[in-house]
């Protein structure tokens, strides 16, 4: 097999039992997915490093900064709020991430692969533990409404 796995996997197309090779099963379809995320992380990224003006970048070669000097004292707190906004964006993303995982190993074995909204399915419609899937879904919601007022703090404390 050119992929590197065992020809018996290879020929039965059930990658998702291969030993070690379930965590590599539910990132395969990740590079078509996550396009527009990865797509609006650069763009946001770019766009901060080019509102950057070359001029601090000059005067910091002038005198004598280092290139780790002018990324900690100049390109980094350029970025820092696109950088923290991303962050924000591609955790709530994965906080809801379902389908990739559960069409691909559906859980993997054993948990291996697991989401919480994978959790949160099987919960209610393979187990018919709605109460679970409920509160489950209750402190999901919660996590992430903690997470963006904490970032919202942190980022309106910082910024504005």
């Amino acid at each position: 097999a050119r992929l590197g796995l065992p020809d018996e996997y290879v020929r039965r197309g059930d990658f998702s039992s291969a030993s070690g090779y379930r965590e590599a099963c539910a990132l395969l379809a990740l590079p078509e997915r996550p396009t527009a995320i990865v797509a609006g992380s650069d763009l946001m990224a770019l766009a901060a490093l080019q509102a950057i003006p070359a001029s601090l970048y000059e005067a910091a070669r002038v005198d004598g900064a280092t290139s780790w000097q002018r990324f900690r004292y100049i390109t980094w707190p350029g970025i820092r709020p696109s950088a923290m906004l991303a962050a924000i964006l591609n955790t709530l993303w994965a906080l809801r991430e379902f389908d990739i995982v559960y069409l691909t190993t559906g859980g993997g074995p054993d948990r291996a692969t697991e989401t919480l909204a994978v959790r949160i399915y099987q919960e209610a419609f393979s187990f018919f533990r709605m109460g679970t899937a409920s509160a489950l879904g209750v402190l999901t919601m919660t996590m992430a409404m903690l997470l963006v007022l904490m970032s919202m703090r942190t980022i309106r404390r910082e910024y504005f």
